[in-house]
């Protein structure tokens, strides 16, 4: 079972900071409670928690997570760092983003993203042997790339918008675009 992280206000930790540092995440939703950022085997948590008025999350280099969950109006996700996810994503509700780094999302199982209204800033790419990504809303990266290697992308109906889509690799791929799919290249 995956251990889950809080990023949370008040104790030691503060509600600005870097994906990266210690100080910033914790064991327990209700208190601060100092552990180490997770890993691609823990869940990233982002709610009311974390803080009642405006903060920043920067994502650094080599940031990582199991399962991303955002839900706070208050947050905004900055940063250029290449993030990898290794599992789910639902978003919520966030302020802004201004995060222009690129994502890894490798998944070995089934998972749903739910991307909410985010339009992300930087490349994407799907590659994880036997993954599947299913999404649950629409998926917006602008003028940036999308990428699948490994596994299969089901967009499940929702519109994908990116500049440009490649599918490279030996490894068996399959991008479905359900019934009513769109995609905006």
């Amino acid at each position: 079972m995956a251990d889950k992280y809080w990023w949370p206000s008040g104790g030691t930790g503060t509600s600005t900071g870097n994906w990266s540092s210690t100080t910033n995440w914790s064991s327990s939703s209700a208190s601060y409670i100092s552990t180490t950022a997770p890993t691609s085997a823990d869940n990233a948590n982002f709610g009311s928690y974390s803080g009642a008025t405006s903060f920043t999350v920067t994502v650094t280099a080599s940031s990582l997570c199991l399962a991303l969950v955002i839900n706070n109006a208050n947050m905004t996700l900055a940063g250029s760092g290449t993030w990898s996810i290794y599992g789910a994503v639902t978003i919520t509700s966030f302020a802004s983003r201004t995060y222009t780094g690129s994502i890894a999302f490798a998944a070995t199982t089934s998972v749903a993203l739910n991307f909410g209204t985010m339009t992300f800033g930087g490349a994407m790419n799907f590659n994880g042997t036997g993954g599947t990504w299913t999404l649950a809303s629409a998926l917006n990266i602008g003028a940036f790339s999308l990428g699948l290697t490994a596994g299969t992308l089901n967009t499940a109906g929702f519109t994908v918008t990116c500049s440009l889509f490649t599918s490279t690799g030996s490894t068996t791929r399959v991008l479905n675009l359900g019934e009513i799919g769109r995609a905006h290249v």
